[in-house]
């Protein structure tokens, strides 16, 4: 393809969508539905207009993606808007639960938990604390069950 009708693309999708970043992506979604259409364009002349229809019909879909997005965006703004509030008294209330839960554990529990927190594996865990992986196993599940079973009591399940 000629760089003449790149440039001429990247200005149609340019002025589309006024972002060069989206624009340059639009092309690029272009030409590999181009690309794949190539056995069946006949001539430059087919080539140029199913370009720009194909160019067009991309910045449609993306513009159309973008609405999409931000009336979702505005439906969840305004539902967060009328129970932010109450939620960040809820989680702060959550949260000192649970520090206080993991205050009572013993010291290997809670680094055992802390560390699986931090998505560690448990083979990586086994590692960094010096113990056998079965046992980080079995003393993450049974901290994971105090826990729960000291948050249950609090009824804050």
């Amino acid at each position: 393809m000629a760089e003449k009708q790149r440039m001429q693309l990247s200005r149609l999708a340019t002025g589309f969508l006024h972002d060069t970043d989206a624009a340059e992506d639009v092309v690029q979604e272009s030409l590999l539905r181009l690309w794949l259409l190539r056995e069946r364009i006949e001539t430059a002349q087919d080539f140029s207009a199913l370009a720009i229809r194909i160019t067009k019909n991309v910045c449609i879909s993306l513009w159309r993606q973008k609405q999409k997005q931000q009336t979702v965006s505005l439906e969840a703004l305004n539902s967060l808007e009328n129970s932010s509030q109450s939620t960040d008294i809820e989680d702060k209330e959550c949260q000192q639960i649970l520090q206080q839960a993991l205050s009572e554990l013993a010291p290997a529990e809670r680094r055992i938990f802390q560390l699986w927190q931090q998505d560690l594996s448990i083979q990586e865990i086994a590692t960094i604390t010096g113990a056998q992986p079965r046992t980080v196993s079995s003393m993450l599940s049974l901290t994971r069950r105090k826990l729960y079973t000291k948050l249950k009591n609090r009824n804050t399940l």
